[in-house]
């Protein structure tokens, strides 16, 4: 029994190259938040100013003190002036003086709650994608091409 002539081929596939030429990257960007405290009006009503305004303010409080020691000395003046009242002026003014306010207060001091203000943590998140470089090496050729026998009744009869 003669067998069948069977075509055999031998061929090299082709190779893929693959290479990454820019790495995927992941950033996160964090932006830091903070707590802001204001005190500066628990200050002021305590008494507590920044230097300018300090300066400022101690310079209106002499210039008001000044205008009323002014004052009180033209009034005594006066009294003294008027001597057809009849009064005695030197003795009336010193018993006066005993009383005068010396200019301490006691009055609770003004309670004023701190401003706050809060910023959070701000988080951004950058992704940057990849690139990926490839080449095809086209070397699929056919390398070998042979004709073999075959039989019904047995296997292949491979030659090459």
């Amino acid at each position: 029994m003669s067998g069948m002539k069977l075509l055999n081929i031998r061929q090299q596939l082709p190779r893929l190259g693959v290479q990454p030429a820019v790495m995927p990257r992941y950033e996160t960007v964090r932006e830091r938040g903070g707590l802001e405290i204001d005190q500066t009006a628990g200050r002021r009503a305590l008494g507590m100013y920044p230097p300018v305004e300090l300066s400022g303010r101690l310079a209106e409080l002499a210039r008001q003190a000044v205008l009323e020691g002014t004052a009180r000395v033209a009034r005594e003046g006066d009294r003294y002036a008027a001597i057809h009242t009849g009064e005695d002026v030197i003795v009336e003014l010193a018993f006066e003086s005993m009383f005068r306010p010396k200019g301490v207060a006691l009055d609770p001091p003004p309670s004023e709650p701190p401003r706050l203000r809060y910023t959070p943590d701000r988080v951004t998140r950058h992704w940057k994608l990849g690139e990926v470089a490839y080449r095809m090496e086209q070397e699929g050729k056919v390398t070998k091409l042979w004709l073999s026998d075959y039989d019904v009744n047995r296997d292949f009869d491979l030659e090459g």
